[in-house]
C-alpha cells in the first residue's frame, strides 16, 4: 500500500513513520508538507513514471496556505483523484468540521490524540483497515 501524508509538523511524520516499522501491512509512505506539495505529487503520479500514486491519503486539516477542507474539496473534484480514499487526521473534534469533511466526501475523519500510544493506535487501525480493503 503507498500512503501520501499531508502533514506540515515533523513529529507528527516521525509518529507515523514508527507506527509503520510495525505493521503488517507493507507500506510505502510519502510525505508533502502542504497542499501545492500535494497536488504536485499527485500531477506527477501516472502509471507512466516511477512515482507511485497513493492508494490512500491522510489529509492534515490545518495546512500552512489552503485548510484541509479546500484540498478536500479540489482532489474529490477532480476526476482522477476523487476515488482515492482521504482521511482528514486532525486535532479538531468541532462537529461542523467533521459533518462539512463528510460533505466534501472524506473517507473518514480521525481525531489526532495527544496521547502517543492512542495516536500509534489510530494510525496503525486506519493503515491496517485501509491495507486489507480493495482500493480502485
Amino acid at each position: 500500500m503507498h500512503l501520501l501524508q499531508t502533514e506540515d509538523k515533523r513529529g507528527n511524520v516521525i509518529l507515523v513513520r514508527e507506527v509503520l516499522k510495525d505493521v503488517d501491512t507493507r507500506v510505502e509512505l510519502s510525505v508533502v508538507e502542504d497542499e501545492q506539495a500535494a497536488l504536485d505529487f499527485l500531477g506527477r503520479c501516472t502509471t507512466a513514471t516511477l512515482i507511485p500514486c497513493p492508494d490512500v491519503m491522510l489529509l492534515d486539516f490545518t495546512l500552512p496556505r489552503k485548510n484541509g477542507n479546500e484540498l478536500l474539496q479540489e482532489l474529490k473534484q477532480h476526476s482522477r483523484f476523487k476515488s482515492i480514499p482521504m482521511g482528514v487526521f486532525t486535532g479538531s473534534e468541532e462537529p461542523q468540521e467533521v459533518h462539512h469533511c463528510y460533505e466534501l466526501d472524506a473517507n473518514a475523519f480521525l481525531r489526532k490524540p495527544i496521547d502517543v500510544d492512542e495516536y500509534f493506535a489510530i494510525v496503525r487501525s486506519c493503515v491496517e483497515f485501509w491495507g486489507a480493503c480493495q482500493v480502485p
